[in-house]
């Protein structure tokens, strides 16, 4: 799919408050995230291809210097198997406990998620309005397809979870659209189908270099919309 027939039009600005799910039974925790893992290691854990790491931090009053915003952010701890993953998770607040002006992460260990990591990089973004009941299984079903390599690329970064006044913030980071430029489009596209976005939902894009000139991850945002039903290559 190359980035001319998958770039999406801009939309005027919609809140994603209507993000629906279709009725299906609950994935249980080992076949949403052990499926596509093969390799034990030493202790018979099963193995991802990444070391992955959480982090917390809360939103600063004004734009930080990268050093102020690294001394904010606390790494919780590190894992690359399955059992290292729940045992974190298990631990961890649920989305809706997450107090107003936190934010969570997960990410590749071996990158600080922060925008100057990424300088050629940007971030999808989905707005939840807070209190209609999606947000944990939202969070949840991208933290499994993250860890679990369903985006099929190796240029995601992490993921982010924002709790703002009214609404929570998902956001999956991609690395470089310079040298993979179809790299966010990929994700843009497995979002839809690994959280089973209605086709009304309206998704926002946004470039870390815009990020670094304003101090925002999601001010300023572009909107995007997806595509109705049709052949693969014009989708998006």
């Amino acid at each position: 799919m190359s980035t001319a027939e998958a770039t999406p039009e801009p939309v005027e600005e919609v809140k994603v408050e209507d993000v629906k799910l279709e009725a299906e039974e609950k994935a249980t925790e080992e076949t949403a995230v052990a499926a596509p893992l093969s390799v034990l290691d030493e202790n018979g854990h099963h193995k991802f291809a990444y070391k992955w790491a959480f982090y917390v931090d809360r939103k600063l009053l004004k734009a930080a210097k990268y050093k102020d915003y690294q001394d904010n952010l606390l790494k919780i701890g590190t894992f690359n198997t399955l059992e290292g993953f729940w045992g974190h998770y298990r631990w961890m607040k649920s989305p809706e406990d997450v107090e107003q002006g936190h934010n969570l992460f997960m990410f590749k260990d071996h990158f600080v998620p922060a925008w100057e990591t990424f300088p050629r990089g940007g971030t999808w973004i989905i707005k939840v309005r807070k209190k209609n009941g999606v947000i944990f299984r939202l969070w949840e079903e991208l933290l499994f397809a993250v860890v679990g390599e369903l985006f099929e690329c190796d240029d995601v970064a992490g993921v982010m979870l924002s709790s703002r006044t009214r609404e929570h913030l998902l956001s999956i980071w991609n690395m470089d659209n310079v040298k993979n430029p179809e790299a966010q489009y990929q994700i843009g596209e497995k979002l839809r189908e690994i959280l089973n976005l209605d086709e009304s939902t309206q998704v926002e894009y946004k470039y870390f270099k815009a990020s670094i000139k304003d101090g925002s991850t999601y001010r300023n945002a572009r909107k995007y919309a997806y595509a109705a039903s049709g052949p693969a290559d014009q989708q998006y």
